[in-house]
């Protein structure tokens, strides 16, 4: 019993390793993987019958596909060491993608045009600052961060309020196209969450 539990804590390891090759034995599992799941897709069954959705199906798929072609790039082509795929699943850039898609519309495939698109959007609000007489600098991205934690009514009204005189000074300045677009666009974002309350 003891040999067993010591060879299913070798496995765990083993899986834990990086992965230093093409050839690596990961690297095949992961192309077997996606061999087995094209045949469970094949075989046509009902969801009822032990399927996976065809969402979370084609996910899978997409997720095995891209991490051994991946793989075989990062060898081939940029000549890597190693490679840790844990670190390709992290919460951080999941965060990310989540972002890339509800600044899509929440659109699931987002195209490298909108993921382009949101990177601008992401930097603008990262960067912009409102300039207030009382509160001196004013963060928007903290603003909308605040706003996602107000429930109260009354709150978002005293947020609002303390708002409105940093807005007063912004009616002065001018500002090309290039720049108006993501303004209206955050602009528009937080009178959403604003009425949304």
């Amino acid at each position: 019993m003891l040999s067993r539990q010591t060879k299913d804590v070798e496995s765990v390891t083993n899986d834990m390793n990086p992965i230093r090759g093409v050839s690596d034995k990961n690297v095949l599992f992961l192309d077997e993987v996606y061999n087995w799941l094209m045949k469970w897709e094949g075989m046509q069954q009902k969801v009822t019958q032990g399927r996976l959705s065809n969402e979370t199906l084609f996910a899978l798929k997409c997720t095995v596909s891209t991490f051994s072609e991946l793989i075989k790039y990062l060898f081939e082509e940029l000549n890597v060491k190693y490679m840790l795929t844990g670190k390709f699943q992290t919460d951080c850039l999941e965060f990310r993608f989540s972002q890339y898609r509800q600044l899509s519309g929440a659109n699931y495939h987002v195209s490298i045009q909108e993921i382009k698109g949101s990177e601008k959007k992401l930097k603008i609000i990262s960067m912009l600052h409102i300039l207030s007489a009382s509160r001196g600098k004013i963060s928007i991205q903290d603003f909308l961060l605040k706003t996602d934690e107000v429930t109260d009514t009354s709150d978002v009204t005293a947020v609002v309020t303390q708002l409105l005189p940093a807005l007063d000074l912004c009616d002065d300045s001018e500002l090309s196209q290039s720049e108006t677009q993501p303004l209206v666009f955050v602009a528009g974002y937080v009178g959403q969450k604003v009425v949304n309350m």
